[in-house]
Protein backbone atom coordinates (compact mmCIF):
# COMPACT_ATOMS: atom_id res chain seq x y z
CA UNK A 1 0.00 0.00 0.00
CA UNK A 2 1.70 3.12 -1.17
CA UNK A 3 -0.65 5.11 1.32
CA UNK A 4 0.09 3.35 4.55
CA UNK A 5 3.30 5.74 5.58
CA UNK A 6 1.15 8.78 5.20
CA UNK A 7 -1.60 7.42 7.43
CA UNK A 8 0.68 6.22 9.72
CA UNK A 9 2.40 9.66 10.05
CA UNK A 10 -1.08 11.10 10.34
CA UNK A 11 -1.69 9.31 12.94
CA UNK A 12 1.54 9.79 15.30
CA UNK A 13 0.98 13.28 14.53
CA UNK A 14 -2.58 13.38 15.51
CA UNK A 15 -1.67 11.24 19.09
CA UNK A 16 1.40 13.89 19.10
CA UNK A 17 -1.64 16.57 19.24
CA UNK A 18 -3.27 14.75 21.97
CA UNK A 19 -0.52 14.27 24.04
CA UNK A 20 0.28 17.84 24.07
CA UNK A 21 -2.84 18.82 24.86
CA UNK A 22 -3.69 16.10 27.66
CA UNK A 23 -0.04 17.96 29.00
CA UNK A 24 -2.14 21.14 29.46
CA UNK A 25 -5.15 19.79 31.72
CA UNK A 26 -3.22 20.49 34.74
CA UNK A 27 -2.85 23.96 34.20
CA UNK A 28 -6.90 24.51 34.41
CA UNK A 29 -6.76 23.32 37.89
CA UNK A 30 -7.07 26.54 40.22
CA UNK A 31 -4.82 24.55 42.99
CA UNK A 32 -2.26 24.65 40.04
CA UNK A 33 0.88 26.58 41.11
CA UNK A 34 2.95 28.00 38.26
CA UNK A 35 5.80 29.37 39.97
CA UNK A 36 6.28 25.87 41.90
CA UNK A 37 6.22 23.31 39.36
CA UNK A 38 8.20 25.60 36.28
CA UNK A 39 11.35 24.49 37.42
CA UNK A 40 10.84 20.48 37.39
CA UNK A 41 9.73 21.14 33.85
CA UNK A 42 12.72 23.16 33.12
CA UNK A 43 14.90 20.10 34.23
CA UNK A 44 12.55 17.66 32.63
CA UNK A 45 13.03 19.55 29.07
CA UNK A 46 16.83 19.92 29.84
CA UNK A 47 16.94 15.89 30.48
CA UNK A 48 14.83 14.75 27.37
CA UNK A 49 16.97 17.32 25.23
CA UNK A 50 20.28 15.80 26.76
CA UNK A 51 18.59 12.08 26.07
CA UNK A 52 17.87 12.72 23.14
CA UNK A 53 21.70 14.08 22.47
CA UNK A 54 23.30 11.30 23.44
CA UNK A 55 21.10 8.86 21.71
CA UNK A 56 21.80 10.58 18.88
CA UNK A 57 25.53 10.52 19.57
CA UNK A 58 24.76 6.41 20.29
CA UNK A 59 23.28 5.90 16.57
CA UNK A 60 26.46 7.88 15.27
CA UNK A 61 29.08 5.64 17.18
CA UNK A 62 27.45 2.72 19.25
CA UNK A 63 30.86 1.53 19.80
CA UNK A 64 31.60 4.56 22.14
CA UNK A 65 29.36 3.57 24.98
CA UNK A 66 32.27 4.43 27.70
CA UNK A 67 32.01 7.72 25.91
CA UNK A 68 28.39 8.23 26.28
CA UNK A 69 28.35 6.81 30.25
CA UNK A 70 30.87 9.61 30.91
CA UNK A 71 28.67 12.26 28.93
CA UNK A 72 25.75 11.29 31.23
CA UNK A 73 27.57 10.95 34.38
CA UNK A 74 29.83 14.51 33.71
CA UNK A 75 26.09 16.18 32.97
CA UNK A 76 23.96 14.66 36.33
CA UNK A 77 27.24 15.82 38.42
CA UNK A 78 27.13 19.45 36.81
CA UNK A 79 23.69 19.54 37.17
CA UNK A 80 23.28 18.46 40.48
CA UNK A 81 26.07 20.49 41.76
CA UNK A 82 24.25 23.64 39.88
CA UNK A 83 20.64 22.82 40.52
CA UNK A 84 21.26 20.57 44.14
CA UNK A 85 21.39 23.89 46.56
CA UNK A 86 18.57 25.67 44.61
CA UNK A 87 16.04 22.44 44.37
CA UNK A 88 13.55 21.96 47.15
CA UNK A 89 11.06 19.23 47.54
CA UNK A 90 9.09 21.48 49.75
CA UNK A 91 10.68 19.47 52.78
CA UNK A 92 12.01 23.01 54.55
Amino acid sequence: MPYRILFESLLAGLLASLACGLGALPLLSKRFNASRHTGIGYGFAGGLMMAASVYNFDTARPHHVAIKREIITRFARAAWNFLGPHFSLGHG
